[in-house]
């Protein structure tokens, strides 16, 4: 082999690029960031709503299988809408503002939260647990089921 005789001293050492800048990002990548914001804002939506949905869901079907019983003695049917009325308070509300209420209490807890009552079936939440189950007429227990289906709704 032969040796060089070009002299290579006046070259100069291979040119790179600048670097791109990092602000503004590519077009795509903007597009893709605002896909990926907007499908976590959406999935966190669906999972608020379905949470919220749910229980409400839940207590209308039940409140429609109370009434369609047709074989329900009215004092079973009251206990059965006021136990179901305060598991939809117990979710919605928390335990902590809701699971020491009774009597007058509850009643006024329930009426601040959209809840209305006629005056039979607010006797019924009132004094339900106490109420002998003579005094609840079949009336009185369809007006109770009534008020919490239209209180359900508002939840």
């Amino acid at each position: 082999m032969q040796p060089q005789t070009a002299d290579l001293s006046g070259l100069k050492d291979i040119h790179l690029p600048p670097l791109p800048p990092a602000w503004p990002p590519d077009p795509v990548v903007l597009h893709a960031a605002a896909a990926i914001v907007c499908a976590v804002a959406l999935a966190a939506f669906a999972l608020w709503f379905f949470r919220r949905a749910t229980p409400r869901r839940y207590v209308l079907k039940e409140l429609a299988r109370l009434s369609e019983t047709p074989d329900l003695p009215p004092a079973d049917h009251a206990a059965a809408v006021l136990k179901l009325m305060r598991r939809a308070a117990l979710t919605r509300y928390g335990r902590v503002g809701v699971a020491d209420l009774s009597g007058r209490k509850w009643l006024d807890f329930l009426k601040e939260r959209g809840a209305a009552f006629s005056p039979k079936a607010a006797e019924i939440v009132e004094y339900g647990a106490y109420l002998p189950p003579e005094r609840i007429s079949k009336e009185a227990a369809d007006e109770l089921s009534l008020c919490v289906k239209n209180w359900v709704v508002k939840l």
